[in-house]
């Protein structure tokens, strides 16, 4: 019995070895495709940045002139709508609820998304082909892994799913969100709109169907984003909060998801007293 023992007991240790290595590589392989992905989509950030500078610089341009009227106009309140308006884009802060000059920023506004809309158009697309070459290569150690039998590893390959789309949105009571393969769009209760919301990480100031009312039943326009291969997707919410930094799911009533085909159909009831951020993450199902 000792001389089986003393013979298998190396033998299990060199297994246990070969699993470790065979998983460690494979969480290798797994990194360094995470990495490549994320290398390439920093540079389409910076590409993409580097492209919408005019129209933003044409924005800011329109602003400062409706800024210099109001000065010459000696209208106060006109002034401190668009410094504000100023002050959210070149700080990424929230802009204030126009008044005065709603229509004028409004227009302003609609000129910047149109140049912008144009300028990120190449991007789009290159975006696309570099998230559907990491689907493919995901998928592709998924299999094998499975194949050699490393289903902890082939678990890891799941998880590492690239997330195809990601949505903050501060909401004050009942509002609902509906994603579509090419777009987003909400429909408002009876209470303040959502907004601002950030769509992977980029501001989104829904425009509505009316515009001069900040609370009430509306329907938002569609947020264009790059194709999804799919609505059949994975959805967590990840987080629930006073402020858009913070972390950790605050106590609300829960949200009601639905798939209906060609849309999923996200609602938020939030009856709570307050506002609260909300974050989705959604990943291939």
């Amino acid at each position: 019995m000792r001389a089986t023992l003393s013979l298998l007991i190396p033998a299990l240790l060199i297994f246990a070895s070969c699993c470790v290595s065979a998983q460690q590589t494979a969480a290798n392989e797994i990194t360094a495709l995470q990495t490549r992905f994320k290398e390439a989509t920093a540079k389409l950030d910076a590409e993409e940045e580097k492209a919408d500078a005019p129209a933003k610089a044409a924005y800011l341009k329109e602003l400062e002139k409706i800024r210099d009227a109001a000065k010459a106009k000696a209208q106060l309140d006109a002034l401190i709508e668009v410094e504000g308006t100023i002050k959210s884009i070149t700080d990424g802060t929230e802009a204030p609820k126009p008044k005065l000059l709603a229509a004028a920023l409004a227009t302003a506004r609609a000129n910047y998304d149109k140049a912008h809309e144009f300028a990120l158009r190449q991007g789009e697309v290159d975006r696309a082909r570099i998230g559907a070459d990491y689907d493919k290569a995901i998928a592709a150690l998924e299999v094998k892994f499975t194949q050699a039998g490393d289903v902890e590893s082939a678990k890891a390959a799941r998880e590492a799913r690239r997330v195809l789309l990601t949505v903050d949105a501060r909401v004050d009571g009942p509002s609902t969100l509906f994603v579509r393969k090419d777009g987003l769009y909400w429909v408002n209760g009876n209470n303040g709109k959502p907004g601002p919301v950030y769509v992977d990480g980029r501001r989104w100031d829904p425009r509505w169907t009316k515009p001069d009312q900040g609370r009430g039943q509306d329907r938002s326009e569609v947020y264009r984003i790059p194709i999804l291969p799919s609505t059949n997707l994975k959805i967590n919410l990840v987080a629930v909060r006073d402020h858009l930094e913070d972390e950790g799911i605050d106590h609300r009533t829960p949200i009601d998801v639905k798939f209906l085909g060609s849309e999923i159909r996200i609602l938020i009831p939030d009856p709570e007293a307050g506002t609260r951020w909300y974050k989705f993450v959604f990943k291939a199902n």
